[in-house]
């Protein structure tokens, strides 16, 4: 798998398909904890409750859909930020100040 991942980086399609991916490994930790979250609503019996209702393929679907929202939610966020929020709040507990997060305005 590894393998075709770097034979497809080396193409100029692959390059212009997974650039898209780059602002969702910048929020990594945002978008890992976010999808946690949605996932636990819909499967958890706090939630939703799907867990062992719904078939592989309603699954599968799901996740692509949250994934294709968390790649084009990473791409908008980050024109504004930085930084993902979870990831400017690691670094600021890490630095024992608040890092800037927005961009400065021109």
């Amino acid at each position: 798998m590894i393998t075709f991942i770097y034979k497809i980086i080396q193409t100029s399609i692959g390059k212009r398909i997974l650039k898209y991916l780059i602002p969702m490994g910048r929020m990594a930790l945002s978008n890992y904890l976010f999808q946690t979250i949605i996932m636990i609503v819909i499967f958890y019996n706090f939630g939703f409750n799907l867990f062992g209702k719904i078939d592989l393929i309603t699954t599968t679907g799901i996740a692509m859909l949250i994934l294709v929202l968390q790649i084009i939610f990473s791409n908008i966020w980050l024109r504004h930020f930085r930084f993902g929020f979870f990831e400017w709040l690691w670094r600021s507990l890490t630095y024992k100040k608040s890092i800037k997060i927005r961009y400065d305005k021109i």
